[in-house]
């Protein structure tokens, strides 16, 4: 009988074991589980949301987010009407790996939200851009937009507006979630051991050209420690991980040109690729010609009737243009040029290709204009910051219709108005009767697009500024219709002067001669001047003696 008492006592002993075994160990997972998702919360304390569309967030140089928690967070934070994550369309498959809102165009359908990820409770460390996805547009009957996180390293931005094309919002502050009490930490270390874990993370930052690389490596230490009757064992383990960021602290820039090649155009260009100036200074750049033509660097010399190769610099090959380029005067006006339908082309294959997509603003220039793209930068950074996604075009001259086009500088979401509402301004406008500048303002204001002065963005003798020399530091000089003049331009543009004078005057006192004042006049130094630049100084230094 006692024998049994035992036996029945040690049984009740090693179930009350296995029960508190059980429960530590549902403790632990629930504390871990509370912990990841107050971290979670935590982390999206002041993150900002912003809504893009056309592409994938990679083409913003923005954020993806990475599961369905959060792409329902996005979509509550910028107001949109349906929070629930639906699967994947499955003709989106191939789409890069975002949170997406659908808004069906022309029929009654439901918006729909959905997160395209392989693995939706994983957070990815990088979401491909649309080309590289190899993803094609949506039908026009459905607008999808991509719901993306604004990177926190770009430092003091301004909060995106929750309106017009692209929307922001910033995530409210979340309420403090009740953690389990620690003696569920102190039985499970008990039963299975101490677990220590160190976490160290390095953020670095690089700055390059236009673009800011942030680069943040985590590592992890754990270390766990065991204790029974008879020995001690302690296991360890680390793991190391880095995550990249690269988002734009200058608005990026898409450029274009059209060029005639059996025309003084082609050696303009060639002379602006030798010089990385114009259209190749830019972000990306393409150049549309009436032929398929690899346009090699080469700079002119005066006496040589061709231009000199230059080494080292990559040619670049022209995108043929789907439209003759022969232009034709406007009747009754000296200037007017009929070439609408050349650049209706342009923006036809522009929205083709899509690469303009993937930056801040898009500029045409004229192959006979000395464009400076760093100075346009920091214009734009002035009138619209980066992330702002302003829906505007930028008018360049005090005179006429104000926007002529040897520089035409339009936002993204501009641009993506004008393909969008083209045939409505071609009902609505007399359109065949203006040259093409005249008619992208037209349309634009009849669109609804925005408008900002720049009169530091153009130097033209068609808008009475006079651009030679080109010492205005101005962003962009018209025209040069040769090479050399281009050049010449381009120097003294980019050339720092300086200017320092030196005086010196004697004068001699004699009892016995007269120095007549005509010889001391010539004993004057005169001003020495060096051309460096469009930044002026000046000095001068006196001294005089006597005897």
């Amino acid at each position: 009988g006692a024998r049994a008492r035992r036996w029945k006592a040690l049984l009740l002993v090693t179930a009350a074991c296995l029960l508190l075994a059980v429960a530590a160990v549902a403790a632990a997972a629930a504390t871990r589980c509370f912990s990841r998702r107050a971290s979670m919360k935590q982390r999206a304390l002041g993150v900002q949301y912003r809504k893009v569309y056309g592409g994938a967030c990679a083409d913003h140089a923005l954020l993806p987010i990475a599961t369905a928690e959060e792409c329902s967070a996005a979509a509550e934070a910028l107001g949109l009407r349906n929070l629930a994550v639906a699967a994947t369309p499955a003709d989106a498959l191939g789409a890069p790996e975002d949170c997406y809102y659908m808004t069906p165009m022309h029929s009654k359908a439901k918006e729909t939200l959905w997160l395209n990820s392989q693995d939706q409770g994983t957070p990815k460390l990088r979401s491909l851009r649309s080309s590289e996805a190899g993803w094609e547009a949506p039908p026009t009957d459905v607008r999808r937009e991509a719901l993306c996180e604004v990177p926190s390293a770009a430092g003091d931005a301004p909060s995106l507006a929750a309106s017009g094309d692209d929307g922001g919002a910033r995530v409210p502050m979340p309420r403090a979630i009740p953690m389990i009490p620690e003696v569920v930490d102190a039985v499970s270390g008990l039963m299975f051991g101490t677990t220590t874990t160190t976490t160290t993370t390095t953020a670095t930052a690089t700055i390059t050209g236009t673009t800011s690389t942030l680069t943040t490596t985590t590592q992890t230490f754990t270390s766990t420690t065991s204790t029974s009757t008879t020995q001690t064992r302690t296991s360890s383990a680390s793991s190391t991980s880095t995550m990249t960021t690269t988002y734009h602290t200058l608005p990026s820039l898409f450029c274009f040109s059209v060029v005639r090649v059996n025309s003084y155009e082609l050696n303009n260009m060639r002379t602006a690729l030798a010089k990385g100036t114009s259209i190749f200074g830019c972000d990306e750049s393409v150049v549309f010609s009436d032929q398929e033509y690899t346009i090699v660097p080469g700079l002119p010399h005066p006496g040589l009737p061709d231009l000199q190769e230059v080494q080292g610099i990559a040619p670049v090959q022209t995108t043929l243009l789907r439209h003759d380029l022969a232009t034709h005067p406007k009747q009754g006006a000296l200037e007017g040029i009929l070439n609408t339908q050349i650049f209706m082309q342009a923006w036809t294959q522009l929205d083709e290709a899509g690469d303009f997509r993937g930056h801040d603003f898009v500029s045409k220039i004229d192959p006979d204009a000395v464009f400076l793209p760093g100075r346009l930068r920091d214009d734009l950074a002035k009138i619209a910051p980066v992330s702002s996604s302003p829906n505007l075009y930028l008018v360049n001259c005090k005179i006429s219709f104000g926007l002529f086009g040897a520089v035409e500088v339009f936002s993204r979401v501009a641009l993506e108005k004008y393909i969008a509402g083209e045939e409505r301004c071609k009902r609505e406008l007399d359109w065949k009767m203006m040259g093409e500048d005249l008619w992208m303002r037209k349309c634009f204001d009849l669109l609804g697009v925005q408008h900002e002065d720049d009169f530091n963005l153009l130097s033209d003798g068609y808008c009475s500024d006079k651009p030679s020399p080109c010492r205005s530091g101005k962003v962009t000089f018209h025209p040069f219709k040769d090479a050399l003049s281009y050049l010449k331009c381009y120097n003294e543009a980019t050339t720092l002067t300086t200017t320092s004078t030196v005086t010196t005057t004697v004068t001699m006192l004699t009892s016995t001669s007269t120095i007549p004042s005509q010889i001391v006049s010539e004993m004057s130094v005169g001003g020495y001047s060096s051309e460096m630049g469009e930044v002026s100084s000046s000095s001068s230094s006196s001294s005089s003696s006597s005897s």
